[in-house]
């Protein structure tokens, strides 16, 4: 599943079983056929049929933006180029992904969310449905993480993120614990 984060660019030429080299701007490799040349993990391949035809880059950021070319590797040489521009995009996430964190009675736990996109002044806040925090009484926390110090059944429940970007811009995310 692809994130709404995510860029994916097509090969529309049918060229399954050619050699395609994907590029990023004039000199940044991607792919060669299957095999990876970049060590950036948001990279990666997929295709109707698993047959690797279309670049997946997930999530985008700025740097993202600009010409990806795939060549295909024929006796007359194919291109086929895809121009980026990348918006001003603002996403928050849970950590873990799935929203879901298990926690032993008197443990530790850390919720946590992320922001995607590029907005390094973004603030968090966290609250609990229900009301205010077990231990604290507080009704709202300010971070991008919550620590439980000593997690108790009281501690179980949902927890929302909310990030809000510099510009603000407001999206948030749900933690069960």
């Amino acid at each position: 599943m692809v994130s709404p984060s995510a860029s994916v660019l097509p090969l529309t030429q049918d060229s399954s079983d050619l050699v395609r080299i994907w590029t990023f701007g004039s000199s940044v490799m991607l792919f060669t056929g299957a095999v990876r040349t970049t060590r950036d993990p948001r990279f990666s391949l997929a295709g109707p049929a698993g047959d690797g035809t279309t670049l997946v880059v997930d999530p985008v950021t700025r740097s993202d933006q600009g010409r990806f070319t795939c060549r295909i590797m024929v006796k007359d040489e194919v291109n086929l180029s895809h121009e980026v521009t990348v918006v001003e995009a603002f996403a928050v996430n849970p950590v873990p992904r799935s929203g879901v964190l298990s926690v032993d009675e008197q443990s530790a736990a850390t919720l946590a969310c992320e922001v995607l996109g590029d907005d390094p002044a973004a603030s968090f806040q966290w609250r609990r449905e229900g009301g205010a925090f077990p231990h604290s009484g507080e009704y709202t926390f300010d971070g991008d993480e919550y620590l439980i110090g000593n997690a108790t059944r009281e501690d179980a429940g949902h927890y929302f993120c909310t990030a809000t970007s510099s510009k603000g811009i407001q999206h948030y995310t749900e933690v069960h614990r």
